[in-house]
């Protein structure tokens, strides 16, 4: 047998070794009906503590979380001044749940801007606008702060709000959140919409 063959099968020995041992280790207690696999278990713990890796930790508990993706997400826009003025209004959309194949691509380009930042603010992350993460809301909102109709409004602030409409993977169902905030339009800032 050549030297480099017996180096693979030592090498393959040592990892399925390892790998076993991982395994053994990390085997929940529910999964342990009878005395040898929990010395098994308690062995490889041992084995493993002994070359520094910390065994047994639970990586699958047996239960999944809600699997939910963005199924659409809708916005009234609205210039806030003298008067309130509608700048943009696409909430019938997600009250009808109607999801349109062609859309208009500034359309798209919101939603794909905007749907970041306003989850995480209204998770509570993020909190400035100049982060990156945040900036196309900064940037978005700056530009409905400066469109024709928000200038002719004096607006002193621009209003987003937003419903978002998840999409339940495993049954189907959807569910909605509102969030949103207004900015206002001298200086940069967000003020989250109270709840």
């Amino acid at each position: 047998m050549s030297r480099a063959r017996l180096l693979r099968l030592f090498g393959l020995s040592g990892l399925i070794f390892y790998s076993g041992s991982l395994l053994a280790s990390s085997l929940p207690a529910a999964l342990l009906p009878f005395g040898p696999i929990v010395t098994l278990k308690r062995a490889a713990q041992v084995l493993l503590h002994s070359v520094g890796v910390t065994p047994g930790l639970e990586v699958f508990s047996g239960q999944s979380g809600a699997r939910a993706i963005l199924h659409m997400m809708c916005f009234r826009i609205s210039a806030v001044g003298a008067g309130t003025h509608v700048l943009f209004d696409d909430f019938e959309r997600c009250h009808t749940r109607r999801v349109q194949a062609l859309r208009d691509p500034f359309q798209v380009f919101q939603v794909a801007s905007l749907a970041g930042p306003l989850v995480d603010l209204d998770l509570g992350y993020r909190q400035s606008l100049a982060s990156e993460p945040m900036q196309s809301l900064f940037l978005l909102s700056d530009y409905y702060c400066h469109v024709p109709e928000a200038e002719r409004a004096q607006a002193r602030w621009v209003s987003i709000e937003a419903r978002y409409i998840g999409l339940n993977l495993d049954d189907g169902s959807t569910g909605q959140v509102d969030m949103g905030g207004r900015r206002d339009c001298r200086r940069p800032g967000w003020e989250l919409r109270r709840k």
